[in-house]
């Protein structure tokens, strides 16, 4: 009571008889500038089969128990990081192929192998819906009608096989109904196997194994527009697999199956040319690291751990290696090219 009647006497008084301040008074230090918001946690990371859902100190993966050439239905929820929640099998009606987690609702979106979509929150199953998806996009790993899921705020992208083709679709998690789908306009028709959102620029990135890399201007998800970046016959061409970004630097990458390479183009200095479709071009380049040849199909999967600048590379079907590169720590600027400054490849000799 002493210092808490001590404390409010201070600062009532300090002035002169009239309540003015002293004229030798320090002034009043500025006040501290509100922080901008960044993204959530798991906010650029590409679609995949499973999901990293941030609770506080908990880190949780909602792991499919299929795949798209599976037979397998269910989804397991396993703790990486932190104490208290239990391990869980959730039961689903279809395999499922995709999850995505949104960090700020707790929410997971779960795409099936035919045009099923689950939303769960815990270890319930709150929604089960259905896409547009008709028909099958065959991949390298299997065929599928919806093939993955990506969380951006409140809603969430599919790339899935439309009536015109290979495609997307977005979901507003809000009322849980979906927009009209728009196909890939990439030629050859193709989706990545793992697209992307930036949801700084507002982009959408999928690169094709056709040697097409497609990046959307989502600015308004009900009329997007599509640009083109065809590398085919050129010294970038590649058998594009999956597609990541470091949004903070707009650096974006995209694998080269039954390659060592990864290619890189700087986004923030990129040029793109309305048209049906429109293109776009920026620096780039298809960088090769020898030790990841050995990867399982060479670089298959790619995603970049939050503002770290360091993305992880690995194969598919399996394999016991994988690797990691450290991209720029800022964007460029005057043409300047994106390249890897360092890197590191591991092999798991506990696992085969």
């Amino acid at each position: 009571m002493l210092g808490l009647g001590l404390a409010v006497g201070l600062g009532a008084c300090g002035g002169d008889h009239n309540g003015r301040p002293p004229k030798h008074a320090a002034p009043p230090p500025p006040p501290s500038p509100t922080p901008t918001p960044g993204p959530p946690p798991t906010a650029c990371l590409p679609s995949a089969s499973l999901s990293v859902l941030v609770q506080g100190g908990n880190v949780l993966s909602y792991v499919p128990k299929g795949a798209w050439d599976g037979s397998t239905s269910g989804v397991s929820l396993i703790q990486v990081e932190g104490s208290g929640v239990a391990s869980a099998v959730i039961p689903t009606g279809s395999v499922v192929n995709s999850c995505s987690s949104n960090s700020t609702t707790g929410e997971t979106v779960r795409t099936a192998n035919g045009s099923a979509v689950y939303l769960i929150n815990g270890t319930s199953v709150t929604s089960t819906l259905h896409s547009s998806g008709t028909g099958k996009i065959s991949f390298s790993g299997g065929e599928c009608t919806n093939c993955g899921v990506i969380i951006n705020s409140t809603q969430a992208l599919l790339t899935l096989s439309t009536a015109k083709g290979a495609g997307f679709q977005f979901l507003d998690l809000a009322n849980n109904t979906f927009e009209a789908p728009f196909p890939s306009q990439t030629s050859p028709q193709r989706v990545s196997e793992d697209a992307a959102i930036d949801p700084v620029r507002h982009l959408l990135l999928s690169a094709t194994e056709g040697s097409t890399y497609e990046v959307g201007d989502i600015t308004d998800t009900t009329t997007p527009k599509l640009f083109e970046n065809n590398t085919s016959g050129g010294v970038f061409e590649g058998e594009y697999d999956s597609s990541a970004e470091d949004c903070t630097t707009g650096v974006a990458l995209a694998t080269d199956e039954f390659t060592g390479n990864l290619y890189l183009a700087d986004l923030s200095q990129a040029v793109f040319t309305p048209g049906s479709p429109g293109t776009w071009t920026a620096p780039q380049r298809l960088q090769n690291f020898p030790e990841f040849e050995s990867f399982s199909a060479g670089t298959d999967a790619v995603s970049v751990a939050g503002d770290t600048h360091i993305a992880v590379v690995n194969g598919e079907f399996g394999g016991n290696r994988f690797g990691a590169v450290v991209l720029p720590s800022s964007s460029a600027s005057g043409g300047k090219v994106p390249g890897v400054s360092d890197y590191i490849s591991l092999h798991d000799s506990q696992h085969s």
